[in-house]
């Protein structure tokens, strides 16, 4: 559930949840440019994390976007789910819609995700990204943590590439990619 290379100089780590309409606005309109222009260049990796803040929906729609990445079709199954999210308030994902999902997703193995929906292993790694979340006093999303910068909702595309070039700055790193000397 990351973008990039392990060794971009600048770690974003996002949490949300899928059910979030302010996620999905970010999802939409201003992720995509950041993932053209850092993530793409190798300036920047970009980590998900699950804050399932929204009820038992929100919790399903979680497991199924990990079931999703079981089997290489995260992102795809991310802007699925956000592609199709209304444009005010929570999105209803009763379980048919999160398999219908997955299939617009192009999840391959539908048996396999359906199974998936029910995996303690999968819940496990949910519950450990909102303890985490917690400790940090994570309580909205979208949050973003930009090499260590808290960046709290979905701030127009200006916020995260300023903070973006200072931190590349401080590694070092001007923004066409290549190091200081």
């Amino acid at each position: 559930m990351a973008l990039g290379s392990v060794d971009a100089p600048v770690a974003i780590v996002e949490y949300a949840d899928m059910r979030c309409p302010f996620c999905a606005k970010y999802a939409s309109e201003t992720l995509p440019k950041l993932v053209e222009q850092y993530v793409d260049t190798g300036l920047v990796r970009y980590e998900f994390r699950d804050l399932p803040l929204f009820g038992q929906q929100s919790m399903d729609a979680a497991l199924a976007g990990r079931a999703a990445a079981e089997q290489g079709r995260f992102w795809e199954y991310f802007h699925t789910v956000y592609d199709a999210a209304p444009a005010e308030g929570h999105p209803d994902l009763p379980r048919e819609k999160l398999l219908a999902l997955a299939e617009d997703a192009g999840v391959p193995d539908m048996a396999a995700f359906r199974a998936a929906l029910g995996n303690a292993d999968l819940r496990s790694a949910i519950d450990t990204d909102t303890s985490e979340a917690t400790r940090l006093g994570i309580n909205s999303v979208p949050f973003f943590a930009i090499d260590n910068v808290a960046v709290s909702g979905a701030q127009p595309l200006e916020v995260f590439q300023n903070i973006i070039d200072e931190r590349l700055q401080a590694h070092g790193v001007t923004t066409n990619g290549s190091a200081d000397n």
